[in-house]
């Protein structure tokens, strides 16, 4: 689903939600137009967490409307910078990011791990979720309906997270024959 970041969540992305949850369809949300004026991640998650809580951030954003440059992935926890070509630079994370990236994974792993037996139990050990876990809770719960990741882009600006999103179509959404039969 596609949800535009200056207008958040409307009646149509409300019914649209109902329908997949009618359908029985697992789902992921791209936040779009982040490059716009008035646009905000922050406000645009609030809302879609409001719709179900099982929608998390997997991605932030480095900057904002027109200062928008990059997003940060919280699975790897690296940015990705955009400069003329729809293919991001990998790189560390800025300072001025660190900290909002890093409570974003936090509630991130929180989530991930609410959905997993396993990895609840080895969270509240106070053990540390390996980047691989992370992601195959995040599979789990994309196939169970529980989790929903959120992700960044603005098409206008250099094609922004769009590498990314393909990304997540082809490694964490569930293949047809995960799904089992459809009717």
């Amino acid at each position: 689903m596609i949800v535009n970041a200056q207008s958040g969540v409307e009646v149509t992305t409300e019914r649209l939600w109902e329908r997949c949850e009618e359908a029985g369809l697992a789902r992921a949300v791209v936040v779009n137009m982040l490059d716009r004026e008035r646009a905000s991640f922050d406000a645009t998650l609030d809302a879609l967490r409001e719709m179900s809580p099982g929608c998390v951030a997997v991605e932030i954003p480095m900057g904002a409307e027109a200062d928008l440059h990059g997003i940060i992935d919280l699975v790897s926890m690296h940015a990705h910078t955009y400069a003329g070509s729809p293919k991001g630079t990998v790189g560390d994370i800025p300072a001025e990011y660190a900290d909002a990236a890093q409570a974003a994974r936090e509630k991130l792993i929180d989530i991930v791990a609410e959905a997993d037996d396993q990895l609840i139990e080895k969270y509240l050990g106070g053990e540390e979720i390996t980047t691989q876990e992370l992601l195959a809770g995040i599979h789990k719960g994309i196939l169970e309906r529980r989790i929903f990741p959120v992700v960044c882009a603005a098409g206008g600006k250099d094609g922004l997270g769009a590498d990314q999103l393909l990304d997540l179509i082809v490694d964490e959404l569930p293949a047809p024959p995960e799904l089992g039969p459809w009717t």
